[in-house]
C-alpha cells in the first residue's frame, strides 16, 4: 500500500513523482538478518543500511562517542533534528 501510494503521487501541476528507487533501513533491529528479510522478503526495490554519516560534513570526528558507537539506533533522531 505505501509504494502504490508514493509511486501514484503528482505534485500541484500534475507532474508524477518518481518512484520509489531504494529502501533504507534504520534502527538497532536492522542488524538482525533474519527480520530483515522478512521484512523485505515481498519488497520489489533493492534495500539496504542507512549510512548514519553520509550527509555530515564533520561526523564522525564531532559526533558525541555514545551517539558514534550505534549510530543506526539514533538515525531517525539524528534525521528529525536536521533543517
Amino acid at each position: 500500500k505505501v509504494f502504490a501510494f508514493w509511486n501514484t503521487r503528482a505534485d500541484k501541476q500534475g507532474v508524477s513523482a518518481r518512484p520509489i528507487e531504494r529502501v533504507l533501513l534504520c534502527g538497532a533491529a536492522v542488524t538482525n538478518a533474519s527480520m530483515v528479510a522478512d521484512l523485505m522478503s515481498e519488497c520489489v526495490v533493492p534495500h539496504g543500511l542507512a549510512d548514519a554519516w553520509a550527509n555530515f560534513a564533520s561526523a564522525p570526528s564531532q559526533v558525541p562517542s555514545e551517539v558514534n558507537k550505534e549510530p543506526l539506533d539514533y538515525l531517525a533522531a539524528i534525521g528529525a533534528a536536521l533543517p
